[in-house]
């Protein structure tokens, strides 16, 4: 039976949504949301959906996450790419204990404890190079339908040249546009709601599915 597979970070698992989120408000848990536009899509492709989706993750993760998942040829894969440029994933021994669901140690911008790597090591043109060659990867060896979405689209525009054997195709529909932004917001302040991820799903769904 043909399966829709989601992957991505807070935005695909839905976090904020009523159903994922902690009894504060705004802390994630593990678990992903019936509210989230995956959900949507899946009943309008009337086929079952596997959503693999973590909170605060980077594209590293969710290509970690792909190729260990059991994708058949004519399965649907679609990707919310997490930020490129504010999180890197270093992927760990999946045999070590690890808390985290993607077997990862995570490198975030904005924490103080990661000052060090950002100031040190870290190249913009390189994780936007191995952001896609990820997609790139997925695009040519995971099921003939796949559909890669940008989160946000400002922050994954081409600002440096695209070598061509890395270049890759993204949807025209992104949840950061400006009427999903605009829509109420999900319980933690940040993430879009639930009218923005039923949306959301329908237009992507008229866009690349129909």
């Amino acid at each position: 039976m043909q399966t829709l597979w989601a992957f991505g970070c807070s935005h695909t698992q839905g976090h904020g949504l009523s159903d994922c989120v902690a009894a504060d408000g705004f802390s994630p848990i593990p678990s992903v949301s019936e509210l989230a536009w995956p959900v949507t899509l899946s009943k309008l492709m009337n086929i079952p959906l596997i959503n693999n989706s973590h909170a605060g993750i980077g594209p590293k993760a969710v290509w970690n996450n792909i190729i260990n998942s059991q994708i058949q040829p004519d399965d649907v894969i679609v990707i919310m790419w997490p930020c490129w440029e504010t999180r890197i994933d270093i992927l760990m021994n999946p045999t070590e204990d690890c808390y985290h669901p993607c077997q990862i140690y995570d490198l975030r911008a904005w924490n103080p404890r990661d000052a060090g790597y950002f100031e040190s090591y870290y190249q913009p043109y390189d994780r936007w190079i191995e952001w896609h060659t990820l997609a790139r990867h997925v695009t040519d060896n995971f099921s003939n339908n796949n559909k890669l979405i940008n989160t946000l689209y400002n922050e994954y525009e081409s600002i440096f040249p695209v070598p061509p054997l890395v270049a890759v195709d993204f949807t025209q529909t992104y949840f950061g546009a400006q009427k999903y932004c605009d829509m109420p917001r999900a319980l933690d302040g940040s993430h879009n709601g639930e009218l923005a991820h039923k949306t959301f799903a329908e237009d992507l769904y008229n866009e690349v599915m129909k």
